[in-house]
């Protein structure tokens, strides 16, 4: 048995980082290069078929900017403070607010948020939180 022969274009295939490419030989006699008009014309059917490809997207992308969807319409905000009673808990604040209890009574604690002491008890003025936070009129 013969060992099978391997092509030449075989031998050049060069591993570059996960990928092959392959890289034509710098002095390939001419019976080993494809002739010259069946390549052009392969060439030309590549080149032919990208152009058709490149005027489809740039009709899809067109198309796509016709049919953008405008931004949504305002939608009214609705007041979290409305029905309030002017001092509220810390626990009640945080809620409103979507934080943690202990991050509220922290905030309370540096000053971020308004607070009344009464008793012993920290209370969030409602009104100075609504303006904190832009929460409506």
């Amino acid at each position: 048995m013969t060992a099978p022969s391997v092509p030449d274009q075989a031998k050049q295939v060069v591993s570059v980082s996960r990928r092959r490419v392959v890289r034509p030989a710098a002095s390939a006699p001419a019976a080993n290069r494809p002739e010259t008009g069946k390549e052009t014309l392969a060439v030309e059917a590549l080149r032919a078929e990208l152009r058709a490809v490149f005027e489809r997207l740039d009709v899809y992308l067109a198309d796509q900017a016709r049919h953008q969807v405008a931004a949504p319409p305002a939608v009214a905000l609705v007041d979290r403070f409305k029905g309030l009673p002017a001092l509220i808990s810390v626990a009640r604040a945080a809620a409103i607010l979507g934080l943690s209890r202990a991050t509220a009574y922290r905030l309370a604690e540096a000053g971020e948020l308004p607070v009344e002491r009464m008793g012993g008890r920290v209370y969030i003025v409602t009104d100075r939180l609504r303006g904190a936070v832009g929460g409506g009129a």
